[in-house]
């Protein structure tokens, strides 16, 4: 119950995209405006959508999937073959704060985990090809994708803690 009453303070909805998409035009940079072009031309919307950037839904995208023992991941519940390898979609907001990436913490940075999905995943049997397309996209475009990615991240300005009293 302390955890859900804590979790019930947390209050998003104050990013720098937020602000923009309010009418904010200088809460964010061109190149993530730009980028927020880029992430709905390439497709990334379609699994990472609405206000919390996910369609709540599973997909393969192929992690882990070429090892001797993978996590079969929603199979284990639904028991249907379509569901190897999948996980649920997780949200973009504060995307570059919460690495390592994906279920099994695999990818150690945005940018790889970026270059990953941008590859159409990794091959295998299950992958959800029909939500995942490999994108070519040209330098700036990918740092642009990566800018408009960490114009989801929330500010933290949580003071530090208050030191115990002296004994």
């Amino acid at each position: 119950m302390a955890l859900a009453s804590y979790m019930r303070t947390i209050v998003g909805g104050h990013t720098a995209f937020d602000r923009w998409q309010a009418g904010d035009a200088s809460a964010v940079s061109d190149g993530a405006k730009r980028g927020f072009e880029v992430f709905q031309k390439s497709g990334c919307n379609t699994c990472h959508a609405g206000l919390l950037f996910t369609d709540t839904q599973f997909h393969n995208v192929g992690i882990g999937m070429d090892k001797t023992d993978p996590d079969v991941g929603r199979f284990k519940v639904s028991n249907q073959e379509q569901d190897h390898g999948a996980f649920k979609t997780p949200t973009l907001r504060d995307i570059s704060k919460s690495a390592p990436y994906f279920h099994d913490g695999s990818v150690p940075t945005l940018e790889q985990a970026v270059d990953l999905m941008l590859a159409g995943g990794k091959p295998n049997q299950w992958l959800s090809k029909d939500k995942l397309k490999p994108v070519l996209l040209p330098a700036q475009q990918r740092m642009d994708l990566l800018e408009f990615l960490r114009a989801l991240d929330e500010a933290c300005d949580m003071p530090a803690p208050p030191l115990p009293p002296e004994k």
